[in-house]
């Protein structure tokens, strides 16, 4: 008698560690590295997202991502230039501790190539650049109280450079005429566009 309730307890301790063993943790740290399907590379700041939920993850530089999940959530692996993945957390066989590989195919988008022009026309352009003058979103205030470097009168002079007598005539006397002289108009010159 005394062997049969021995084996009975344990066999329902038997039935009932089993029976523990199925069953996964509620709560999952899953973890695990996105890779290219193709080249087995790994792909960098990959989006790991569980939709019904709106939260999820990115992986790092080296494709390496962790989460918390539960069992039965659907994972969404998404990663730019490549096709999604779902994949649906067990409900059996997990530890509190897991870890996955994930494989991304190639999805490659074509466009039809187009041309973006701002004005109607290259001539509109054209004119458009050439009397484009530039005007400065923001001047200098003098800040009051404060006197600006040509009226303190503590900082010496710098010497006057020592020129020679074709630097001086250029510097003083041609190269005033030459920014007082006006400036043909340019527009005819340029190449057309085509």
């Amino acid at each position: 008698m005394h062997l049969r309730h021995s084996l009975a307890i344990l066999c329902c301790f038997l039935a009932f560690h089993h029976a523990q063993a199925q069953v996964s943790p509620e709560y999952v740290q899953l973890s695990g590295i996105v890779y290219n399907q193709e080249t087995r590379q790994l792909i960098p700041y990959a989006n790991v997202t569980i939709p019904t939920e709106k939260r999820g993850a990115g992986s790092g530089a080296d494709g390496f991502f962790t989460l918390v999940v539960q069992s039965g959530d659907t994972l969404q692996f998404t990663a730019s230039g490549y096709a999604p993945k779902l994949y649906v957390v067990p409900d059996t066989g997990m530890d509190a501790l897991s870890s996955i590989a994930v494989f991304l195919t190639r999805d490659t988008l074509y466009l039809d190539p187009f041309v973006v022009y701002p004005w109607p026309d290259k001539e509109d352009f054209r004119e458009a650049f050439l009397a484009y003058q530039y005007v400065p979103k923001y001047t200098m205030q003098p800040i009051p109280g404060i006197r600006g470097k040509a009226e303190i009168d503590t900082v010496p002079k710098p010497p006057s450079p020592l020129w020679n007598p074709i630097s001086f005539f250029y510097e003083e006397v041609v190269k005033p005429i030459q920014w007082k002289r006006p400036k043909p108009n340019k527009v005819s010159e340029l190449p057309k566009w085509e």
